[in-house]
């Protein structure tokens, strides 16, 4: 795994590249400073309505998720209300089809 700081779409934060036979196998963005609220309207902005919405049985975190056919990626953003833990946007492949993401 690599790590280092980051900034994208306005957050500045950590990521960490994860690598599974020596290929790009997920990305993950931790990122502070940005209300929930606002990071959806940059997310919908990007890839449109989610694929998921958050659901109370879930548990504490909240999930929304998008399927982005166009780069080929799966879209998730966590957000854990009331807690210590940065937020999280997650990208992994698609691995399905002919689609390649990340």
């Amino acid at each position: 795994m690599i790590n280092g700081s980051y900034a994208a779409m306005g957050l500045h934060g950590y990521v960490s590249f994860a690598f599974h036979d020596d290929r790009l196998s997920g990305v993950i963005f931790r990122f502070a400073g940005k209300d929930s609220a606002s990071v959806l309207m940059m997310l919908q902005d990007q890839y449109g309505a989610p694929d998921m919405e958050p659901t109370a049985i879930r548990g504490p975190e909240q999930i929304w998720f998008w399927r982005d056919e166009a780069s080929g990626n799966n879209v998730r953003y966590i957000h854990v209300p009331a807690s210590l833990e940065p937020d999280a946007l997650v990208y992994t492949p698609i691995s399905s089809g002919d689609l390649s993401g990340l």
